[in-house]
């Protein structure tokens, strides 16, 4: 009786599926010549498979209206060893062959550096947006805040709009010059001010529809898009990433009370999202689930199977192998890395205590990026977890910044930040019934800890002990960690007593593999099955 019931849940959810399709495909079937649509997508993170089947959507949907568009909300260089490996130059070349029209930039865009973004954007084709984004102390953004898209007598404006949060969740040295002052901004606390210019602007134009391309998210502690919709007017649609939302269409009262349209499509082209504008003034938006889109655009396809080829001497190296899988999930499947232990950042902080001979080794969560199954491995396994190319140094931190760093690495908690430690040769516990004392400036950056802490009983291994100990405030300790966590202030992390004394020794994948090779023989073992403890919570 029980298989006979799942059977049926079974096939009604497939039937579901496939009738749920079968109405987007009827609706974008149905197009008339004078109808526009915007496909869209946000935080593919080097998902390539799926740019073949939107360019396929695209030229379908060509054979019917002329009026067809491609847009980005941002993340799409970063996210896998794809990404890395060519420092975003692989996913450029793809977009490229796409044929996209207008996007805007998401935090990951600035992983490889200001240099690098700069040169990316330059080969980019399509037309970058951000009306956020300045140079401290000019009066115009980097680059054009909006673009209007003429259609015939339509005219279609978008804007685009990155979060302020990409400082601190992204590597706040890139935006420093070498005295360590910003020099840019993404004008935190102005953003809905900032955007209003661009649409007013627009509408001035003769604009006869205004979409804003927002890589801004549903979550604080930024602004999101929901608070940005409700403190402008204006605006027709919010195309949305950062926080991997999957939206089809919410509806949201802007200031004057009006409805705008918010949508998002997930991440990893999850779903392919299409804005349609009718011929009679009415918005549609619809997401596609890319499992439901069978079509390849070969050109497409051809350039993405030579990026493979290229990237495949890289990735497919043999190191070792594994007892079993290294995860940033528990065992339903939620991401867990960002707000408690888990065996990858175990494995990856214990490598960078190890190989480095430290006191302590420190991984940021955020870095944490994917899993390492069981079984043979490649470097691709270990660049797919840890993609962004840092490099690792060792340095002398005070006892009393490392407490202080720790509040700041659980000021969310239970909340996600890209910023918890994940760590070795410490333990700790956290009492989250205690709000964070930790205050914060306007880039998200630490500034001191006022309050009763929520981090008590800090212990540091003493190998020549062979025991843990009580933490000294006024001790140094030696730490290993990457330059995003030393010397980038990534996740608004600071240690003002630092000493350096190995400066970016070796790339973070070259350490994961020095410890899988030669202090592990080349298999990580099962004693990595389950998180060791080293974080406990109240």
């Amino acid at each position: 009786m029980k298989s006979l019931k799942k059977y049926i849940l079974v096939v009604l959810a497939l039937l579901w599926v496939s009738l749920g399709f079968s109405q987007v495909k009827t609706q974008l079937d149905n197009l008339s010549p004078q109808d526009a649509v915007v496909f869209y997508e946000n935080d593919v993170h080097c998902a390539v498979d799926g740019y073949s089947k939107l360019a396929a959507l695209r030229d379908e949907t060509q054979q019917r209206t002329s009026r067809v568009l491609l847009v980005s909300s941002g993340d799409f260089i970063s996210g896998s060893s794809l990404g890395a490996s060519s420092r975003g130059e692989y996913i450029i070349r793809i977009m490229n062959a796409v044929g996209y029209d207008y996007i805007t930039l998401g935090n990951h865009e600035f992983d490889f550096g200001m240099e690098r973004m700069f040169d990316l954007t330059h080969t980019l084709k399509a037309r970058v947006l951000c009306c956020n984004f300045y140079k401290i102390g000019e009066k115009e953004p980097v680059f054009e805040g909006y673009a209007i898209h003429h259609f015939g007598n339509l005219k279609i404006a978008f804007i685009g709009v990155t979060t302020p949060a990409t400082i601190s969740a992204g590597i706040p040295a890139n935006f420093m010059d070498e005295t360590g002052e910003f020099v840019y901004t993404f004008g935190t606390g102005q953003v809905p001010a900032l955007v209003q210019a661009q649409v007013d602007a627009a509408r001035q134009e003769g604009a006869d529809y205004v979409v804003v391309l927002a890589h801004l998210g549903i979550e604080p502690p930024a602004i999101t898009s929901t608070e940005l919709i409700a403190q402008t007017n204006g605006i027709d649609v919010v195309l949305d990433g950062h926080s991997h939302s999957v939206i089809e269409r919410q509806e949201v009262p802007n200031r004057d009370g009006k409805n705008v349209i918010l949508s998002s499509t997930g991440t990893a082209f999850s779903h392919i999202g299409a804005l349609v504008i009718h011929e009679d003034g009415t918005l549609t938006t619809l997401l596609i689930p890319k499992t439901e889109c069978t079509a390849e655009n070969s050109a497409v396809e051809k350039e993405i199977e030579l990026v493979k080829e290229e990237y495949a001497l890289i990735g497919n190296r043999p190191i070792g192998e594994s007892a079993i899988t290294l995860t940033i999930l528990d065992a339903n499947g939620k991401r867990i890395v960002r707000n408690q232990e888990c065996n990858l950042g175990d494995f990856f902080a214990d490598a960078y205590r190890t190989v480095m001979h430290t006191d302590i080794g420190w991984a940021n969560s955020g870095g944490c990026r994917n899993v390492i199954p069981a079984g043979a491995l490649t470097f691709n396994h270990i660049y797919n977890a840890s993609p962004f190319e840092n490099k690792v140094c060792v340095a002398q931190i005070l006892g009393q910044d490392l407490l202080d760093a720790l509040e700041m690495s659980v000021h969310s908690t239970p909340e996600e930040f890209g910023g918890f430690a994940q760590v070795s040769g410490i333990t700790f516990t956290v009492d989250t019934t205690i709000a964070s004392p930790v205050i914060l400036d306007e880039n998200q950056m630490f500034v001191r800890v006022s309050g009763p802490r929520r981090v008590s009983q800090v212990q540091v291994w003493n190998s020549q002990k062979n025991k843990y100990q009580k933490l000294s405030p006024r001790k140094y300790y030696s730490m290993a960690a990457t330059d995003f966590v030393l010397k980038k202030g990534g996740d608004g992390l600071k240690f003002p007593h630092m000493k350096i004394v190995q400066d970016e020794v070796m790339l973070d994948t070259q350490v994961y593999e020095t410890y899988l090779r030669e202090h592990l023989g080349g298999r990580i073992p099962d004693r990595y099955a389950l998180p060791d403890s080293r974080i406990l919570f109240k």
